[in-house]
């Protein structure tokens, strides 16, 4: 994390402590989403060629405030994890599944104050792929691979190509019969 961006963070933190503590309101999902998203943002696992991000999360409400989605809590959680979906499309973060969203309570926690857990997990129903430990994979090195495309542009090398009225015909090198 950079130096300007963990500044940036310890100064929101503070500023919406301080003001989260004398302006008490509810949790709305708006700052839910945005949480979510610098979670998503923050837990990123950098592979070969993608970075994973967590899709399993836990949302951690004061009682007060787990109340209040009592009757649409499936509705935004729905909401939030279409949300993540997009933050990771746009962002081209790659997700093992679908974000799973559950809301938890946590009677330690204050109006207004939430927490979130988020894990990589693998989707259920999946299984560990087993290792093929009968096989030895054999590498090219870059000798090899130049050594390859040398050969195919030779083969290459001894074909036409006719192109006529959009169509693409390989004449082999032994000639081709056009007509009877």
């Amino acid at each position: 994390m950079s130096v300007l961006r963990s500044l940036e963070e310890k100064i929101a933190g503070l500023v919406e402590g301080a003001f989260g503590r004398v302006f008490r309101s509810q949790v709305r999902p708006v700052e839910l989403a945005r949480k979510l998203a610098r979670e998503m943002d923050e837990h990123k696992t950098v592979s070969v060629s993608r970075t994973y991000v967590p899709n399993e999360y836990a949302i951690w409400l004061s009682p007060e405030d787990r109340q209040r989605y009592e009757g649409v809590e499936q509705e935004v959680i729905d909401e939030l994890s279409a949300y993540l979906l997009e933050h990771a499309r746009r962002e081209r973060l790659a997700l093992v599944s679908r974000p799973v969203i559950e809301f938890r309570t946590d009677d330690r926690l204050h109006l207004g104050e939430f927490g979130i857990q988020a894990r990589l997990v693998r989707p259920e129903g999946e299984s560990a792929k087993q290792a093929d430990h009968g096989h030895t994979m054999v590498y090219s090195t870059s000798d090899r691979t130049q050594e390859s495309l040398s050969e195919a542009r030779a083969d290459r090398a001894g074909r036409a190509i006719l192109r006529a009225e959009g169509r693409r015909l390989v004449i082999a090198p032994g000639g081709a019969v056009v007509g009877r």
